[in-house]
């Protein structure tokens, strides 16, 4: 049968989160300027169904991108904390795991790293193909449920969250999400309704990716749920969500933000609910 060709930016903004994530490594203890910048795109840049001319233009792209980044904050040496900081942590009965593009120092002149800013990037059409309201609230999302694991799981006390809109050929743009107590509580609670809520699917005791838990949130605000088991299914996340009439849950796998794989433990057969 048919099968179609993958689309050569394949695996683009994949690239573009590792070179930052070298960029933040690097900065703490050695130079980082435009020479280095270009080393290392040349060197570590590489899309697998890219070749020739289409992928030199990404790798412009890229370099455009970096360096910009790197020009637009004389301060970010003195910022950096952590690159691509893991985190896990429990709501109620979901543990959500995930990964923090970048920690920063809240202020880069105090010396207590506990005070910290959360940065995400975004990159291609990660959130520019919106309306502002709309891009705003995924980010606030996402920002704010990572201002819960740098609390509970980090141990650390967030003050700022900024997601960076990464672009080659215009100014970034930057998105500042307002953190609270009150904030992060209301998210806590959105969490713990969406993980008990009964509807035609079950939610099980697993692990859960960030991405695709603010997606099950939303689907649940809308109250979408036809739109929310088709999601499930695409996934073939049948070890997440299952019909009401299965009591057994099982393990599943999904891709990690960073490529990798990583499969949910065994959970102990919960009683059958009543949907």
């Amino acid at each position: 049968g048919f099968s179609p060709g993958v689309n050569e930016s394949y695996g683009y903004g994949q690239q573009i989160h590792n070179l930052l994530a070298l960029l933040h490594e690097t900065l703490p203890n050695s130079n980082v300027d435009d020479a280095w910048i270009e080393s290392q795109v040349d060197g570590h840049f590489n899309l697998r169904y890219t070749r020739g001319e289409p992928l030199e233009a990404m790798k412009a792209a890229a370099k455009r991108i970096l360096k910009n980044y790197l020009h637009d904050d004389p301060e970010l040496q003195s910022k950096v904390l952590h690159a691509e900081k893991p985190f896990e942590f429990i709501i109620g009965d979901a543990m959500i795991s995930g990964t923090i593009d970048l920690l920063n120092k809240a202020d880069p002149t105090d010396e207590n790293e506990a005070k910290v800013e959360i940065v995400d990037f975004k990159t291609g059409k990660s959130g520019d193909d919106l309306a502002a309201a709309e891009r705003r609230s995924h980010v606030q999302q996402q920002l704010q449920m990572y201002a819960i694991a740098t609390q509970d799981a980090l141990g650390l006390e967030p003050l700022k969250a900024t997601a960076h809109f990464l672009y080659a050929n215009q100014s970034h743009i930057k998105e500042d999400v307002e953190l609270s107590e009150e904030q992060m509580e209301n998210m806590k609670h959105q969490i713990a309704n969406t993980v008990t809520a009964k509807s035609k699917v079950v939610f099980l005791y697993a692990h859960q990716r960030l991405g695709v838990l603010l997606a099950i949130l939303r689907l649940f605000a809308t109250d979408q749920l036809d739109k929310l088991y088709t999601y499930c299914r695409s996934l073939k996340m049948n070890g997440l969500f299952v019909s009401s009439r299965s009591q057994n849950p099982r393990p599943f796998s999904c891709r990690c933000k960073r490529g990798a794989y990583r499969t949910a433990p065994r959970f102990p057969r919960q009683p059958h609910q009543q949907v």
